[in-house]
């Protein structure tokens, strides 16, 4: 799945579960399409991939999911302390060791990944921002695949810019987006951007996982689609680093990333 700064794109405490014990989970498939528009009858597809989102309870995995180059482990299964994460974070602390919620974020193409601290927000919602953008739930509830939708839509002053259905019937914990906003954040540690807080704090308004995300654009459209979700048992191994990967900080991994090599072979997950 897009990083925000490719397209403007997770909160929980559950209990800890058992040391690898196996549990269900689910396995979401998707299509990530991209559709260029040739004129104004003729679409033609430019890229196409599938990505793979793991779920298990308080932590997920993405597969081949990010334009950039890098797939996300977020575990979020220790809560949140009271302590802001500036505080409680130091350079190379285990965070999830520590049961504190960590966010990985892995080189699809070398052995190499960062660890960040998972985002700990205010709980402010908002539906607008200065940059422009504001954000509206649809209200509109209807299945997917066997599982409740709520749509959510999102403008860039009049345009329509992005629709996302969700759903909340994963068990997940947290919200999806929150993953991406703690990678955005930290980033922009490096890279300040003036326009970062606002843009990043709309999306805490889209609650669940994505099963159809539709990013509109001047002369085209991403579309991420849900194909086919399956009930899966994990262990705590797939949701950590292979031991073979390198922990690096996140400026090393920005500095060198892994551009657009996307691994076709995500059904092994």
């Amino acid at each position: 799945m897009k990083t925000l700064r490719t397209t403007a794109i997770f909160l929980a405490f559950l209990c800890p579960v058992p040391d690898d014990e196996a549990r269900a989970g689910f396995r979401i498939t998707y299509d990530a399409v991209s559709y260029s528009t040739v004129t104004e009858t003729t679409v033609e597809t430019t890229d196409r991939r599938q990505n793979v989102l793991m779920i298990d309870e308080g932590r997920l995995r993405t597969v081949g999911g990010d334009a950039e180059g890098f797939d996300y482990i977020a575990d979020a299964r220790g809560g949140w302390p009271e302590t802001a994460a500036a505080e409680i974070y130091g350079e190379g602390l285990d965070a999830a060791a520590d049961g504190r919620p960590v966010v990985y974020i892995l080189d699809q193409t070398r052995p190499a990944c960062a660890e960040i601290p998972f985002l700990i927000v205010d709980g402010t919602d908002t539906g607008f921002d200065t940059a422009g953008l504001w954000i509206e739930s649809a209200g509109e509830d209807k299945s997917m695949m066997g599982y409740r939708t709520e749509l959510y839509r999102i403008y860039e002053g009049d345009a329509l810019i992005r629709e996302i259905w969700t759903t909340m019937d994963f068990g997940l914990g947290f919200d999806y987006m929150r993953v991406l906003e703690s990678f955005e954040r930290e980033f922009n540690k490096m890279a300040p951007q003036e326009d970062f807080d606002e843009t990043a704090r709309i999306f805490r308004r889209v609650k669940g996982v994505p099963l159809v995300d539709i990013e509109y654009y001047p002369g085209g459209r991403d579309v991420l689609e849900a194909r086919t979700i399956q009930k899966k048992k994990y262990k705590d191994d797939d949701f950590r680093p292979p031991e073979n990967y390198t922990r690096v900080s996140l400026r090393e991994l920005a500095e060198n990333p892994p551009g657009l090599n996307h691994s076709d072979d995500v059904n092994d997950r």
